[in-house]
């Protein structure tokens, strides 16, 4: 693989503990809108989690996802679909972080699909998921 860039987005501050020349830091942000524009991959670390609003924050900037397989992450990322869902950071993350890096089409495709599942996520969507489930 050529030269990857990397951005890391996180509540707790690991500079001190991790070194990589190609790794950029950030503590908390609240406008993550710059981020994701600038992104061709979210990648989601986290071995427990609920429904992710990051990753659906994803989804609805078109960025194709590899994350976990936890809680309802399933719900937000399909596998094969819009991203790769992985049980353990072993050798199939990496060959998902490498076919997304070579092949632009399955790139572009996820991309769309990634689009395609935010409009289950809208908020107008979830206001009226969130009625039909109070009135039944």
């Amino acid at each position: 693989m050529k030269h990857l860039e990397f951005v890391l987005l996180s509540s707790y501050y690991c500079k001190d503990h991790i070194d990589l020349t190609n790794l950029e830091f950030y503590n908390w942000q609240n406008d993550l809108a710059q981020f994701y524009l600038q992104s061709n991959l979210v990648i989601c670390t986290s071995l427990n989690e609920g429904v992710p609003l990051a990753l659906i924050e994803a989804t609805q900037f078109g960025n194709p996802i590899i994350s976990m397989s936890v809680g309802s992450v399933g719900d937000i990322v399909k596998n094969n679909y819009n991203g790769f869902l992985i049980e353990d950071f072993d050798l199939d993350f990496f060959e998902y972080l490498r076919k997304l890096y070579e092949d632009k089409e399955l790139l572009a495709t996820f991309r769309s699909n990634s689009l395609e599942i935010y409009k289950s996520f809208t908020p107008e969507n979830m206001k009226s998921k969130f009625i039909e489930i109070i009135q039944s």
